[in-house]
């Protein structure tokens, strides 16, 4: 038998192989995609593989952010899907309530500011660019970026940016701590900046009736924020 002839039986045998092999692979699923365990898969950019709890470096976000990720802390419940309909504004308010709870209780008061940065940066992406909610999206991207500037300008020397995971999600930044001896102060810059968006808020409600009902509650829960920031 010729040389030639013997490579083409090897190939015919290398392809058999690899048929059966394919077909008897165990599979899990990774996202909507089904992924054969043992053989080389190509996941495209938009298949996400969750990450265990735990550390991280740190990454830089839309909103930016600090790439020096320090610990651990639990995230509770504060940014879950909103939904949508007619409960959406109702399903806005519970998120920031949630959100000013969950920021209070971090391990350390320096990073509550950053923390309501993060959070509105978070409610305010599910919201749609137009409609009767587009108003309340701009006025929390507004008091994110705000609340951002302000602990990124007052970034504490001592402490390290600490890395919040939820589960086996894991944040896209690292929370800025500011300096604990401006802390009185800083809070109650942080405190004005989210009432004067509520307040942008209610403005913005125009003659509606029903859609100034919504706001002002909406609002209410957004100063829950600022009540929060004064406690501390």
């Amino acid at each position: 038998m010729s040389i030639r002839a013997q490579g083409r039986i090897y190939r015919y045998q290398l392809f058999a192989a690899l048929v059966v092999g394919f077909a008897a692979a165990p599979s899990v699923k990774a996202g909507d995609q089904t992924v054969m365990l043992g053989f080389p898969v190509f996941i495209p950019h938009d298949i996400v593989i969750p990450v265990q709890d735990g550390t991280g470096e740190g990454s830089e976000g839309n909103d930016g952010g600090s790439s020096d990720a320090g610990g651990g802390v639990n995230y509770s419940s504060a940014n879950g899907t909103l939904g949508k309909g007619a409960n959406l504004p109702q399903a806005i308010g519970q998120a920031l309530q949630d959100a000013s709870k969950f920021c209070k209780n971090l391990a350390g008061a320096e990073y509550a500011i950053d923390c309501l940065a993060y959070e509105y940066w978070e409610i305010q992406k599910q919201l749609p660019d137009y409609g009767k909610m587009s108003e309340v999206k701009q006025v929390l991207a507004e008091t994110s970026k705000k609340l951002r500037k302000l602990a990124s300008d007052n970034q504490s020397r001592t402490k390290r940016p600490v890395r919040v995971t939820k589960g086996s999600r894991k944040f896209n930044r690292a929370l800025v701590p500011v300096e604990r001896a401006k802390l009185p102060k800083l809070t109650r810059d942080a405190a004005t900046i989210i009432n004067n968006g509520a307040t942008l808020l209610i403005r913005a409600s125009g003659d509606s009736n029903r859609k100034r009902a919504q706001y002002q509650q909406i609002a209410q829960s957004m100063q829950t924020g600022a009540i929060m920031l004064r406690s501390l």
